[in-house]
Parts: C-alpha cells; sequence; structure tokens
C-alpha cells in the first residue's frame, strides 16, 4: 500500500479489517519499509524533519484476548501535491534535476496552512477513542 507515512497503520488496519470480514483470511503478514533518507535535503528545513527510514513486520491472526480495538481514516484531498519527490527521472516539471546535481529529492511545492495538523488529528483522535470504547474507560 502506497500510503507514505500513513502506509503502516493503513496496511494493519487493512488487515484487520480482512481477518474479521472475510471467512477465508485467518492471518495476514504486514510489512512495512520506509526509505526516505536518500531524497532528503538535510540543509531544506522544512521537509529535513519529516523522513527518517524504518522498518518492521507483524503477522495479524484472529485471538480471544483483545487486541485492535478500532481504526478510523481520513482523505484530505486538498493537498495532495503539497509535497512530493518533483526532481530527476522524467518528473522534471517543477525543479530540472540539473538544479540537485541530479538527485531527485523530496520537497513542499505548496504551502499546507500552518494549524493543519492542530485542525485534523484531535477529531480523528476523538473519533477512534469513541469508536474503541477508550472513553468510556477512561472516564
Amino acid at each position: 500500500m502506497n500510503c507514505a507515512c500513513a502506509g503502516w497503520v493503513t496496511a494493519l488496519e487493512t488487515a484487520v479489517r480482512f481477518i474479521t470480514t472475510d471467512d477465508e483470511t485467518n492471518h495476514v503478514l504486514v510489512v512495512g519499509a520506509y526509505g526516505m533518507s536518500r531524497f532528503v535535503d538535510y540543509t531544506d528545513h522544512k521537509t529535513c524533519t519529516l523522513f527518517a527510514d524504518g522498518a518492521g513486520a507483524v503477522l495479524v491472526g484472529l485471538s480471544d484476548k483483545p487486541g485492535f480495538l478500532a481504526g478510523k481514516r481520513l482523505a484530505r484531498g486538498d493537498f495532495y501535491d503539497a509535497l512530493g519527490i518533483y526532481t530527476g527521472g522524467v518528473a522534471c516539471q517543477v525543479t530540472p534535476a540539473d538544479e540537485n546535481n541530479g538527485v531527485p529529492r523530496v520537497q513542499f511545492v505548496k504551502r499546507v496552512p500552518a494549524t493543519f495538523n492542530a485542525d485534523n488529528w484531535p477529531p480523528l483522535i476523538k473519533g477512534t477513542r469513541r469508536k474503541s470504547g477508550a472513553d468510556a474507560r477512561r472516564n
């Protein structure tokens, strides 16, 4: 699943949904790997702190014990083109690869509102907590 930094949680939630809704699926191996450091320009302080490399795997299966409590997804398509790798290869419309010594790099090309995370994450987290019943257990 190509979902950038949300790939792992998207794949995990998808695996859980398959297991709980498809009688023929008993186990799903979720493997995630992210290797963005080769595309990071460490002089660009707007992007260099956003990316790191990592990998992990988990085997998901049915159990009698509580495990995955809830999942909730939100897609905001209005900033789909704000951040990406727009250099190198054939994608040279925004910044020619020559300007970056021929190396593709991740960059912002569209401004995202400063309040984007503060506006979108709290309702998503609260909705997931409500869905999982965590609000009732904590209060």
